[in-house]
């Protein structure tokens, strides 16, 4: 995957990750992945780069299974 589109990829699901200061006590930045699961583009850009990164770092896996 080009480097420009990893970070397209990237982006958009930063843009999907909604954060809750303060949950579940004071201090704590809470990070909600729920609105990622509610974006089809979104889902489907964690789980390319989840695929890349497994076969970058662990190049004899043969199947990723979810």
């Amino acid at each position: 995957m080009a480097d420009s589109t990893r970070a397209q990829k990237l982006d958009l699901v930063l843009q999907h990750i909604r954060n809750v200061p303060d949950f579940p006590s004071k201090g704590i930045m809470f990070k909600d992945i729920c609105p990622i699961l509610k974006e089809p583009k979104a889902l489907a850009a964690v789980i390319d780069l989840f695929e890349e990164h497994v076969r970058q770092n662990h190049p004899h896996t043969e199947l990723i299974v979810a």
